[in-house]
């Protein structure tokens, strides 16, 4: 399904941007795979009963590969 998204945004925008938890590991490696790159953290960015969450910032420009890049 991500590959299906990647795919389809080539030639329509020139960026994708995502933001996961930052204790999420599976889901960072993941977009990592998929050619995101974290360019931040938003500290204390999502607040449940639990306590606070920082935020992992993921881009991945597409102007700089090939659709078929992944």
């Amino acid at each position: 399904m991500l590959d299906a998204l990647i795919q389809h945004a080539f030639g329509i925008v020139e960026q994708l941007r995502l933001g996961v938890v930052d204790t999420n590991e599976a889901a960072i490696r993941l977009y990592q795979k998929h050619g995101f790159e974290i360019y931040g953290t938003e500290m204390r960015a999502l607040k449940t009963e639990a306590g606070y969450s920082n935020e992992v910032l993921m881009v991945r420009f597409l102007e700089l590969g090939t659709p078929g890049e992944t």
